[in-house]
C-alpha cells in the first residue's frame, strides 16, 4: 500500500513537474514572440519616421549636413566651439534642420510666438545613412539652443504636448521636434543648467519654417536592434542572429550635441 502510495506520489511529483516545464516554457515563448513583436513596431516606426522627416528636410530644402563643418571628422570633439563656427555653419540661404525639445513658449504678439529648443544628438541622425544612427560626433561641454519666432497658426497644435508630463510628474524627455528654421544671426549667452551650474550656451535667433514630432509612437524606441530586424529590414549573412545592435534612445540631454 505505501509502495502504490509512494509511486502514485512520484507519478505526480512527475507529471506537475511536466506540466510546469511546459507552462514556463509556453510563456518564455510567448514573451519572446511579443518582444519581437514589439522591436518590429518600433523598427517599423522609427523607419517610417525616418522617411517623414526626409520629405520634411526636402520639403523645406534644409540643410541636414551642417554638424559635418563643426564635426571636423571627430568622433567626440573637445575642443570649444567657438560663435564664428557656429555662424559659419547656421546662417546661409537655406534654413537648417534640427531636432530637439522645446523648452518655453512666449507671445510674441497676437500672431507669433518666440519659442526656446535645446538641440540634441538627434540632430545629426540625418547626417548617416539609416542603418547608422549613432551621430557624427559628440560634443563636450558644449550647450547649444534656438531662439525662433513662429506662427501661432503654426504650433498651436503642438501646445499640449509641449506642456505635457510624465506619469512621474516630469517633462515628457520623448517629446521632441524635428525643426526646420532660417537662422540670422548666433550669440553666446550663460545660463544655468539642469543642474544649477552656469554654462555658457550658443544661440541661434531666426524664424521657424516647419516642425515634425518625433517619438508618437508612443513607446521608447527600443535599445536594442536584433538582426532579424535591422533598421534596413534586410539581414545580412554575416551578421549572427543574436548580433545586436546598440541604438541610444531619442532622448535630449542638455551639452550632448
Amino acid at each position: 500500500m505505501n509502495k502504490v502510495l509512494i509511486l502514485g506520489g512520484v507519478g505526480a511529483l512527475a507529471l506537475y513537474t511536466i506540466i510546469s516545464l511546459m507552462d514556463s516554457s509556453r510563456i518564455r515563448q510567448q514573451r519572446e514572440l511579443e518582444r519581437e513583436a514589439a522591436v518590429e513596431r518600433a523598427t517599423a516606426y522609427r523607419l517610417q519616421e525616418f522617411a517623414d522627416v526626409e520629405a520634411m528636410i526636402d520639403s523645406s530644402n534644409a540643410d541636414n549636413q551642417w554638424g559635418t563643418k563643426l564635426c571636423d571628422s571627430k568622433e567626440v570633439v573637445i575642443n570649444k566651439i567657438l560663435t564664428i563656427d557656429v555662424e559659419e555653419a547656421w546662417i546661409q540661404d537655406n534654413p537648417i534642420y534640427f531636432s530637439g525639445s522645446i523648452d518655453d513658449v512666449r507671445g510674441n504678439n497676437d500672431q507669433f510666438y518666440e519659442i526656446t529648443a535645446s538641440l540634441g544628438s538627434y540632430s545629426l541622425y540625418w547626417n548617416r545613412p539609416l542603418e547608422n544612427l549613432l551621430p557624427l560626433c559628440y560634443f563636450l561641454d558644449q550647450t547649444f539652443r534656438l531662439k525662433l519666432k513662429v506662427s501661432k497658426e503654426m504650433l498651436n497644435p503642438h501646445l499640449e504636448r509641449i506642456t505635457s508630463v510624465t506619469s512621474s510628474g516630469f517633462k515628457d524627455v520623448y517629446a521632441s521636434y524635428g525643426l526646420a528654421a532660417k537662422i540670422n544671426s548666433v550669440s553666446s549667452e550663460p545660463y544655468l543648467n539642469e543642474d544649477g551650474n552656469r554654462v555658457i550656451a550658443i544661440v541661434g535667433e531666426g524664424s521657424l519654417i516647419n516642425i515634425r514630432p518625433l517619438h508618437i509612437s508612443g513607446e521608447p524606441y527600443p535599445r536594442r536592434m536584433t538582426s532579424e530586424f535591422p533598421l534596413n529590414n534586410t539581414a545580412t549573412e554575416t551578421q549572427p542572429t543574436n548580433t545586436t545592435t546598440e541604438i541610444p534612445p531619442t532622448r535630449i540631454i542638455r551639452g550632448d550635441f
